[in-house]
């Protein structure tokens, strides 16, 4: 069997988790009795390379926005030139909207969607909260890209054989939006990591006694970020914290304001804005922290949560749908209102002074990523998938 994989996001160029999943799934693929062609975007050069049973491509895409245009303009003719020799074509969502009917017809081959996330909820949380408050950043990347990631993700929903989504809650909205005629060949099949890379750690820190809270994601207020930001306000201001530290790892449209945030309200030796960094490095820096937090209002399968609980940190999310399908409220993290943000500065200092409660949630939650999203048993999913289409 051949498989074409495409995505516009693949480590070491990209920062995201569509393209640390495919990192994962297209590296245990590796090790079955399969072909395996990769085409992907890269900010360096384009290339081609061959080693063993896997073909990479890798494109270069102009990284300005919408960055997945880009990568589709410039991939379309490679991807029909390979899509012909192949069994099944496996795209991750909005990698080639535009040219789906062109790839059909020109191959004749069967194409199943990874979907990653619906952008219409995305649209909608973003412009929930202070709509005048909008950056100018922030409103070219509203105004711009997601409309066109909506319109891209109704293509993608009309003109596979197969959509897989990536959580249970994602795959309920899909039937609201495109009704159960077009979702009936929707399943479900979660991200996934490879867990025995994933060591735990105690959370130590190079500074005796420190104790550090994680959040890892781009900067847009979908993310939370200014949640977060007041609630460590609050708990800064408590003499018992002055050991707390925040690492904010990510870049995107709020990035200025955020740095603003913290340099206005005194927060400079406490809280520290490292933007993006290598994947490998990124997990070490979660490894050595104390506490993974993450505010969102809309995620699909938060590959960065799945990491911090992999490595046995306890997290704090927002109380939303998305995050009822991976955080047992108490058992293996807690969910809250972040809007609340005394509540929120609560729950965290409560956690980060806690060693024996973050020992058990911790616990809990590599238990959880270890039963439902090791890489192996996502892999095994697909394999069934592409055997069944091709």
């Amino acid at each position: 069997m051949h498989v074409l994989m495409v995505t516009s996001d693949l480590p070491p160029y990209a920062f995201g988790g569509v393209g640390s999943f495919v990192y994962e799934l297209t590296n245990q693929l590796k090790k079955e009795d399969i072909e395996l062609t990769i085409i992907s975007g890269s900010n360096g050069p384009s290339t081609l390379s061959r080693e063993g049973n896997v073909t990479n491509v890798q494109v270069h895409v102009y990284q300005a926005p919408p960055r997945d245009v880009w990568f589709q303009l410039k991939s379309y003719k490679i991807i029909e030139s390979f899509a012909k020799n192949v069994d099944v074509i496996h795209l991750q969502s909005l990698s080639s909207s535009l040219f789906i009917d062109k790839i059909r017809k020109s191959s004749g081959k069967p194409i199943l969607l990874t979907n990653h996330g619906e952008p219409l909820h995305c649209f909608r949380e973003t412009l929930r909260p202070n709509l005048d408050s909008l950056t100018l950043d922030e409103f070219r990347t509203y105004t711009l890209s997601l409309p066109i990631y909506m319109a891209f993700n109704v293509l993608d929903m009309l003109r596979t054989d197969c959509i897989v989504a990536v959580a249970n809650h994602l795959l309920e909205d899909l039937k609201k939006l495109y009704g159960h005629s077009i979702m009936r060949k929707g399943i479900v099949i979660p991200n996934g990591l490879d867990v025995e890379k994933l060591t735990p750690r105690n959370g130590s820190s190079p500074i005796r006694g420190e104790k550090r809270i994680a959040f890892v994601g781009r900067l847009l207020r979908l993310k939370g970020i200014m949640y977060l930001l007041d609630a460590f306000l609050i708990l800064s201001k408590r003499q018992c914290n002055a050991n707390v530290t925040l690492d904010i790892y990510g870049r995107g449209p709020l990035e200025k304001k955020v740095r603003q945030y913290i340099e206005k309200n005194g927060l400079v030796r406490q809280a520290n804005v490292h933007g993006k960094i290598p994947r490998e490095d990124l997990l070490k820096e979660l490894a050595n922290s104390t506490l993974f937090v993450l505010p969102s209002s809309y995620e699909a399968c938060p590959v960065s949560l799945l990491e911090a609980m992999a490595l046995e940190k306890p997290v704090i999310t927002s109380d939303k749908p998305w995050s009822r399908e991976f955080v047992e409220d108490g058992i293996n993290g807690f969910r809250v209102d972040v809007e609340d943000p005394i509540h929120f500065a609560d729950i965290i200092e409560n956690t980060v002074s806690d060693r024996d409660l973050r020992e058990k949630l911790g616990g809990n939650a590599r238990h959880t990523v270890v039963m439902k999203y090791a890489i192996q048993d996502i892999a095994r999913q697909y394999l069934q998938v592409y055997k069944k289409l091709s």
